[in-house]
């Protein structure tokens, strides 16, 4: 496990578990390569703007 120290104020440290860290740092590195795009709305974020772009039906 690893600690992070809090943001808010608190003293107490939070623990994570090492592959919540491991996916922090791999989603850090990715950022700092320019592979991630923020998602723009929510049809976005939950993947339905591309469903509806494929299925003509469902317009």
């Amino acid at each position: 496990m690893n600690e992070l120290n809090n943001y808010n104020g608190d003293k107490q440290p939070e623990i994570y578990p090492d592959y919540v860290i491991k996916g922090v740092k791999d989603s850090l590195k990715q950022a700092e390569k320019g592979l991630l795009t923020p998602f723009t709305n929510i049809k976005a974020m939950l993947n339905l703007e591309q469903d509806q772009n494929s299925n003509p039906q469902s317009k």
